[in-house]
């Protein structure tokens, strides 16, 4: 009787943006830390006006893995779909069985690629759980309390994955596995000292700014309010993102393009 061969396991990774460079996501050093360890990734834009979109065309000539491409976001209730909508229609575009869901403003340390793939070559295993690290304080009152924030950005295709409305976690149940080598540093608002008003951010997102962003547990310049366990953080934060930290706002440097060039 022939053996029946498992598919090889295919990592796909899927963004969603919209106006991302005026909120200071890093998206250069966010597709630097990984494109080399997956086997796709999806980039779509949600039309940008602030240099995203172009942005993301550079990326897309630089590595052929980054599939680039726009659709219109909806427009959102105050309970913020719109950006976990955008998602999904990321997430659906995904050429793979596993799909990471990894936001612009997010950076992966070292091996969590890889970490992600053994945890996915166990076939019971629907959706897997990184280690989320913010530059908030909403994170250093659970580093306080000794606890480790976890959240599902990883999950296989097929099996009814869902990215819900705050596109904050995804995935499917049974079998949520934690991913203790896959570290996620999400950067959100702490380079940057420009400090887009609520007006700007609705009007940039289509979408409630309380939601998507706690800003009473989020303050603006949180790294200048905060000066000693900022410098702890900058310590430990990968070596992608050191020099952005307390910025005053995210300027790419393009010449990282260098770094997701594809390798021969």
């Amino acid at each position: 009787m022939a053996l029946r061969m498992s598919k090889p396991l295919t990592l796909a990774a899927f963004t969603a943006t919209k106006n991302a460079l005026s909120r200071g996501c890093c998206l250069l050093e966010c597709a630097v830390a990984v494109i080399h360890d997956v086997d796709s990734w999806v980039w779509l834009d949600g039309f940008s006006t602030d240099g995203t979109w172009e942005l993301i065309q550079k990326m897309a000539a630089a590595n052929p893995k980054i599939r680039a491409g726009q659709a219109a976001w909806q427009p959102s209730s105050p309970d913020g779909e719109a950006i976990g909508a955008a998602h999904q229609m990321a997430a659906n575009r995904c050429r793979g069985n596993v799909a990471w869901e990894i936001q612009s403003d997010e950076v992966y340390g070292p091996g969590a690629a890889g970490a992600l793939r053994e945890a996915f070559a166990d076939p019971a295993v629907n959706s897997a759980c990184v280690v989320f690290k913010t530059l908030w304080r909403w994170d250093r009152l659970m580093l306080e309390k000794g606890w480790t924030a976890w959240r599902v950005r990883a999950a296989r295709t097929g099996r009814g994955c869902r990215v819900p409305h705050d596109a904050s976690n995804m995935g499917i149940v049974p079998r949520v596995t934690k991913v203790a080598g896959a570290v996620c540093w999400n950067t959100g608002f702490a380079f940057t000292g420009h400090a887009d008003t609520k007006t700007k951010q609705n009007a940039d997102l289509h979408a409630s700014p309380h939601v998507i962003y706690p800003w009473e547990t989020h303050p603006k310049n949180f790294h200048k309010r905060d000066p000693e366990t900022a410098a702890v953080r900058q310590h430990e934060l990968p070596e992608l993102i050191q020099p952005l930290y307390g910025a005053s706002r995210y300027e790419p440097d393009l010449s990282r393009l260098d770094a997701l060039k594809a390798r021969t």
